[in-house]
């Protein structure tokens, strides 16, 4: 895997998850629509575990903490913008 494609992956990756946060409220019943996109979301963050996780563990990188700083960095600039 080259390392554009696997920049690439990582930043899907990051805004699925992203996006399944966001969608997910505890205090509303989700709609039908929204449990569809909450499902596929999930779906597509479950196929691409395996390939990112498998090169993270081979760069000896703690892919959690990347993933939540990115998380992080990516709702500073969106909520600095939206001020």
């Amino acid at each position: 895997m080259t390392k554009e494609t696997q920049k690439k992956l990582s930043k899907i990756f990051v805004l699925t998850d992203l996006l399944i946060q966001e969608i997910d409220d505890p205090v509303k019943v989700p709609t039908k629509q929204t449990k569809v996109i909450q499902d596929k979301a999930r779906e597509l963050q479950l196929l691409l575990e395996p390939v990112l996780f498998d090169f993270y563990d081979k760069k000896e990188i703690k892919q959690t903490t990347f993933f939540i700083t990115l998380q992080n960095k990516f709702n500073y600039i969106f909520n600095k913008e939206y001020r």
